[in-house]
């Protein structure tokens, strides 16, 4: 297949890498992405969308199979049902599409079904302070459009709302901002396959985040399985189904995100997409299954893997494991630790190389590589992911270490 892959993130790396090995032409529009990434796909196109005469112009003049929209900071011109249109096979209708990457119309969603979901309004930057009645701070200030946790932001009066909605706007072109309340509680990210409206779930992971960090929706690490999948289990899948079928997803992957807190299970948001958290390496290791094989065999005619069962249950006796996403400070990278001098992980990569050059960001860091270790037991992975942290270096050109250590609990 000739597969157009949307995306200026740098953890799109071990994708294209898995894409090339299943034998499938792979087509990457980006503006950002360093050489040492752009040089994994068969052909590069460095454009702007700005009409639908521009995608129907891209799809026909690239001879386009698939696209893997994996740009998730503003709605894209290149939607599910457009594609159909233009004979690309696609998954969810439009209405699905747009309750999935609008928040103010997937709260909605959750609010008309009733489900549990934190309390939360739609402001302007003229809002009047009475709408926040009901809403417990400190608040969570969220931007309408995508799923990417860019620009969320913990504010505990109405004054710093005030401060930051200006800007939260103009980077997220919508004209309001939803304000939720903070619930104190741990994240648990469920990730499976939706068939003829059939949820399967293939992994439940617990989410792990530098409770330091004012980006409060970056998930730094995950943890197989979760702490709460055995006693929960039963409760994760019917929530989930309720999701699945009020959301109208009825094929496709779909990752759904829950707070485990002192009221409660909520939903916290619910996406469509292949890979959120590297699923494309994660999901083989523990259920053997390759989500990218499965989700290729459902959108080609060929219908190469027919065959593939997917688990209607997670298997508890395989192994646990540990992802975590790397970070750095800005800088010019010089040297950087050898992954073979990692000994005590499964499996790693950098998506950056000696000579690439980092700017400075909002965030003030970036997202470099990824490592997983594998174990007995929680006690196991997380000692040697300690042990990894304390190991790793990313060097500028005066030495000083650009690494951000993750601080394990």
């Amino acid at each position: 297949m000739r597969i157009l892959i949307i995306s200026e993130s740098r953890s799109i790396k071990s994708i294209l890498k898995r894409l090339k090995r299943l034998g499938h032409y792979v087509i990457l529009m980006s503006h950002e992405l360093p050489s040492g990434i752009i040089r994994l796909a068969d052909q590069v196109i460095d454009e702007q969308l700005l009409n639908d005469d521009d995608v129907v112009r891209l799809i026909s003049t690239y001879r386009i199979d698939h696209v893997i929209n994996l740009k998730r900071d503003r709605e894209s011109l290149i939607n599910d049902e457009y594609l159909s249109q233009l004979g690309v096979p696609y998954f969810n209708d439009r209405e699905t599409t747009q309750w999935i990457n609008n928040k103010k119309m997937m709260k909605q969603r959750f609010s008309q079904f009733k489900i549990p979901t934190a309390p939360y309004a739609i402001i302007t930057n003229q809002f009047n302070p009475t709408i926040l009645v009901g809403i417990v701070p400190p608040y969570i200030v969220k931007p309408l459009q995508g799923n990417a946790p860019e620009g969320i932001i913990k504010a505990d009066t109405i004054n710093e709302i005030r401060m930051c909605i200006d800007q939260m706007m103009l980077d997220s072109r919508m004209s309001e901002v939803l304000i939720e309340q903070y619930y104190e509680a741990d994240e648990v990210s469920v990730y499976g396959f939706v068939e003829k409206g059939r949820l399967r779930i293939l992994t439940i992971v617990d989410c792990l985040h530098d409770r330091k960090n004012p980006q409060l929706g970056k998930t730094h690490a995950q943890q197989y399985p979760s702490k709460y999948s055995k006693q929960y289990h039963d409760r994760i899948q019917d929530v989930c189904e309720n999701v699945v079928s009020r959301f109208n997803i009825e094929n496709g992957p779909v990752q759904i995100s829950l707070l485990f807190g002192n009221y409660g299970i909520w939903v916290n948001h619910v996406k469509s997409q292949i890979s959120d958290f590297h699923e494309e390496i994660t999901v083989p290791l523990v259920t053997g299954i390759d989500p990218l094989s499965y989700y290729f065999s459902r959108v080609s005619e060929e219908k190469a893997h027919e065959h593939v069962v997917i688990p209607s249950m997670i298997d508890f006796a395989s192994k646990p494991y540990y992802i975590q996403r790397m970070f750095c400070r800005s800088g010019t990278i010089c040297d950087l630790t050898p992954l073979v001098e990692l000994k005590l992980v499964d499996d790693a990569d950098y998506f950056i190389s000696i000579g690439d050059q980092l700017p400075s960001t909002p965030s003030g860091h970036h997202m470099i590589g990824y490592f997983i270790v594998t174990g007995n037991d929680r006690d196991e992975i997380l000692e040697k992911a300690k042990k990894v942290n304390a190991l790793l270096g990313i060097y500028d050109d005066h030495g000083k270490n650009l690494f951000i250590p993750f601080q394990i609990d």
